[in-house]
């Protein structure tokens, strides 16, 4: 997310979001203090997250290692990571394991910058 703003927008949605931080996250306050009471973030200070959807057990961090290490222990039906920009979508035994890479557009591979990327999962 990197900005109070971007928790601003997602706040106007009333839709429940679900977030960890990331290394771009600098402003954690702010980005609270944006998203107010509408905006809803689980263990803040904590590498990884997880939630239950729908009967679907998921879990969310930011860097590539923790989520396979998530995937790995056969414990979710979705992992889902980010950080590195680069699109993933594998299943690893049980889980999906997925990078929806990233959506403003900047990749550090040339090839792929300037192509906006997101996925939607649905339990």
């Amino acid at each position: 997310m990197t900005s109070p703003f971007t928790t601003g927008v997602l706040s106007e949605t009333n839709l429940p979001t679900y977030c960890v931080l990331g290394n771009n996250d600098e402003d954690h306050i702010g980005m609270m203090k944006k998203g107010g009471k509408k905006f809803t973030w689980f263990h803040l200070s904590q590498e990884y997250s997880e939630v239950e959807l729908d009967g679907k057990k998921l879990a969310f961090c930011h860097y590539p290692k923790l989520g396979e290490l998530l995937a790995k222990s056969g414990e979710y039906d979705a992992v889902f990571y980010g950080h590195t920009h680069e699109v993933r979508n594998e299943v690893m035994g049980k889980p999906l394991l997925l990078n929806p890479g990233v959506v403003c557009g900047i990749n550090f591979d040339k090839a792929a910058y300037g192509k906006e990327t997101y996925a939607i999962y649905d339990t």
